[in-house]
């Protein structure tokens, strides 16, 4: 059973991969993980789910928290890592917020330009209204 866990553990790392094959190793003041946070970077695959196996057995990093991750390349280092990214269901409803948001913007700013118009207008037609008489 434990050596059937380190095989799994061996392929994982095989299947996602930890560097691009460059002989040349920076070495650098911080994990090799967060090299995204402090060099450029290019993302190779954007937002893919993780599966099962990373989720519970593994218990990796970068899926526990949303349950999707970013393969990213880091340039200065020249390593391939993972990083979590947030699930396409949290930025959905994030942009539904934020579209809510600004359609009651909408709503109050309309609401008060035309009731400002209309008793303008009513203005005008009392100041008028003498005239006819």
């Amino acid at each position: 059973m434990n050596s059937e866990m380190e095989m799994k553990k061996a392929f994982y790392k095989t299947e996602h991969g930890g560097t691009t094959g460059k002989l040349e190793k920076v070495v650098t003041e911080y994990p090799a993980e967060e090299c995204w946070k402090h060099e450029p970077f290019e993302v190779v695959t954007q937002c893919a789910p993780c599966k099962d196996f990373e989720i519970k057995a593994i218990k990796a990093g970068h899926c526990l928290k949303t349950g999707y991750f970013d393969r990213v390349n880091c340039s200065k280092s020249s390593t391939t890592v993972l990083r979590p990214c947030p699930s396409p269901k949290q930025s959905r409803r994030h942009e539904f917020y934020l579209f809510y948001v600004v359609n009651a913007a909408i709503l109050i700013v309309s609401f008060l330009s035309t009731t400002q118009r209309k008793a303008q207008l009513e203005r005008a037609v009392y100041m008028r209204l003498p005239q006819h008489f």
